[in-house]
């Protein structure tokens, strides 16, 4: 019994000491953190150049004219889609031709 009560004590002190591990690395590598000093017009600066840039990012998107559209393909139409449609009749036909030809019949039937 005694025995029993110390491996149980050596794993949960081993259960212990691995979660410490695995939790302590990240804040004993943090360091201390640095006191931010708000700088607010910094900040507005940066805030009225972005708008500046997505205001003349529009103006440009507006101003050119969109490219003709390149009418696609149909899908059974291209590549793909041919093999895509004979597999699947392929598949139909096999599947008509083996449910006619390979029917199971009960030897009491006859």
């Amino acid at each position: 019994m005694n025995s029993q009560r110390s491996m149980s004590f050596v794993a949960g002190a081993l259960v212990a000491v691995f979660a410490w591990s695995l939790a302590s690395p990240p804040s004993l590598a943090a360091g201390p953190v640095p006191a931010m000093t708000p700088q607010p017009l910094r900040n507005a600066a940066e805030a009225r150049a972005a708008t500046a840039d997505l205001r003349r990012s529009l103006v440009t998107q507006a101003s050119t004219p969109a490219p003709d559209a390149v009418p696609e393909k149909p899908f059974f139409k291209t590549g793909k889609g041919i093999t895509a449609a004979v597999l699947m009749t392929a598949g139909l036909a096999w599947l008509f031709y083996t449910k006619s030809h390979d029917r199971v019949t009960s030897p009491a039937n006859r």
